[in-house]
């Protein structure tokens, strides 16, 4: 809307006038005011969130808070998203596509396949106890 386009002018303007430099899309956000951030991150997020059936019927203001923390990420086919052993810091929802928990030592033979509109990596969290969990599986991006 306009109203939210001029507050975002404003806010990139005082912020970055006397630095010259411009920060990433993420940084920016992350610093401006709690509620333009939560009016941007809504917008960003409208149509990923309404897609993904774990949101479905969750009240307005979980997914408000959820959707500060989504990012958008691209992977190209066949690509690796994460594998065994390495740091387990986020879940990830599929919004286009699918990915198989593969088997490394079988030639990455699929083991499950999770498609668009569900997520994966949350067992990571659930079966270690310790505060810096890693990773029990090796996930990658399906062939198109």
């Amino acid at each position: 809307s306009t109203s939210l386009f001029m507050k975002l002018r404003q806010a990139i303007t005082l912020k970055y006038r006397d630095e010259g430099i411009l920060p990433q899309k993420e940084d920016l956000i992350r610093q401006l005011p709690r509620k333009l951030r939560k009016s941007i991150n809504k917008i960003i997020h409208r149509k990923m969130v309404s897609e993904i059936p774990s949101f479905e019927g969750q009240e307005n203001d979980f997914i408000d808070s959820v959707s500060s923390f989504l990012k958008l990420r691209k992977y190209d086919a066949e690509q690796y998203v994460y594998c065994e052993g390495d740091e387990a810091q986020e879940i990830y929802f599929v919004v286009r596509g699918g990915v198989e928990f593969v088997l490394p030592e079988y030639n990455d033979t699929p083991l499950i396949v999770v498609t668009k509109g569900y997520h994966f990596g949350e067992l990571d969290f659930v079966f270690h106890r310790n505060s810096n969990p890693s990773r029990i599986f090796t996930v990658k991006t399906r062939e198109e």
